[in-house]
């Protein structure tokens, strides 16, 4: 998975070097956490937002919600025996 700054989040098949998916998420992504389990990434954004993004399968992702957190947001943990973010 990649973002910044251009507004969209690209997840990469990193065996044949290609991009699988554009997902439009809030300016200032900086840091993606990924719940395999859940099978959710997480980006936090900040302009204010973590984006929450599903993996409905290796090829398909739909964007679930932007959820709204406090500007300038650069850190985000995801504890994958909870599921909390």
């Amino acid at each position: 998975m990649s973002s910044c700054w251009t507004r969209a989040l690209t997840v990469f098949a990193l065996d044949s070097h290609m991009a699988i998916a554009h997902v439009p998420i809030p300016a200032g992504a900086d840091v993606v956490k990924f719940d395999p389990e859940l099978g959710r990434i997480y980006a936090a954004c900040a302009s204010g937002f973590i984006s929450v993004i599903e993996e409905q399968d290796s090829d398909h992702y739909n964007k679930l919600e932007d959820f709204p957190v406090q500007k300038l947001v650069h850190s985000i943990v995801v504890d994958t025996a909870t599921h909390r973010v």
